[in-house]
């Protein structure tokens, strides 16, 4: 009967999209596609040993790892759509961090020139300062809906261009005593995050 019921209220788009929300379930049993909690942290079963079970973790590192069977505990279906929502949040974080490090690639490509064998910021110094902190509210903004933001690696790469921006405009400008104020407050605020 169990196998009827399931046979009639299955979809297969849905299926076919997301196969885990239907591997997953209630029962108390655990098997290849369950999710679980471990000590290692919390994944999805994807194959198994005779004493370990193989998980692809939920978090955003990518490396699969083995724990003993014994040591598991199956997550309720509660928990594990709470899970992916936050990790669909960090791959939105994580495209969004992306977008930003594009937008500082193509401002620096227009302004930062090679003249003189030395890159220098060409254009307007509050043009830059301007673009500055809005790249910097817009991540105080992003840490604030993903905490974990500072992990991801586009975070690194966004940082470093950057501070190589901010090196840029400081080295064009007359006035670096001031300008060096601002610049490290931005920067300041940043790693703050």
């Amino acid at each position: 009967m169990k196998h009827l019921i399931i046979f009639e209220n299955f979809d297969l788009d849905k299926f076919l999209s997301d196969p885990g929300d239907y591997i997953h379930d209630e029962t108390e049993g655990i098997e290849i596609g369950s999710y679980v909690d471990t000590y290692r942290g919390k994944g999805q079963i994807i194959d198994e040993t005779p004493e370990f079970w193989v998980l692809n973790p939920l978090d955003s590192s990518g490396n699969n790892f083995k724990v003993p069977k014994d040591l598991v505990t199956k997550l309720s279906v509660e928990d594990v759509k709470d899970i992916k929502s936050k990790s669909s949040s960090s791959a939105n974080t994580q495209n969004e961090l992306q977008v930003a490090c594009d937008s500082i690639e193509d401002f620096m490509e227009t302004s930062v020139n090679d003249e003189d064998g030395e890159f220098k910021y060409r254009g307007n110094i509050q043009t830059a300062l301007d673009f500055l902190n809005e790249i910097t509210v817009d991540l105080v903004s992003l840490n604030k809906r993903d905490a974990n933001m500072k992990y991801y690696k586009e975070f690194d790469q966004l940082v470093s261009l950057l501070a190589i921006l901010a090196d840029n405009i400081l080295e064009s400008s007359p006035n670096q005593t001031e300008l060096k104020s601002e610049l490290d407050r931005i920067l300041s605020t940043i790693g703050s995050l």
